[in-house]
């Protein structure tokens, strides 16, 4: 099974939800399953957890520079959208930005499941 986590950044100043998605895809990997983790950033965001992830065998895209509260960016949608189309389900972490929403659409548009995890 093949799992897409979206979330808005993984930098571990942003609080809880970047640190509880790493810690639930490690898990996933762990018990075989195929995960991906998929991440907007912005400069001056720290890339800590993605390496720990990646070094626990999850592949981490980071979704280019974003700007602005919504972290919004030009190539968002079509990136997004590749990845959501290659997995069989998505975990949407927090609901507040750009990369949250792009990708229940996308779900949504391409019939995948997905759940959300609105974090705080």
């Amino acid at each position: 099974m093949r799992i897409l986590h979206v979330i808005s950044g993984l930098d571990r100043r942003s609080g809880g939800p970047p640190v509880a998605l790493a810690g639930l895809a490690q898990a996933q990997a762990q018990a075989g399953l195929e995960v991906v983790v998929a991440s907007t950033w912005q400069e001056g965001q720290t890339m800590e957890l993605a390496q720990i992830m990646e070094g626990a065998g999850i592949k981490v895209v980071p979704i280019s520079p974003c700007k602005g509260k919504l972290q919004r960016c030009h190539d968002l949608v079509p990136r997004l959208r590749r990845l959501v189309a290659d997995a069989d389900l998505v975990h949407i972490h927090a609901l507040w930005e750009e990369i949250q929403h792009q990708a229940a659409r996308s779900c949504q548009s391409l019939g995948i499941p997905y759940c959300i995890s609105p974090h705080g």
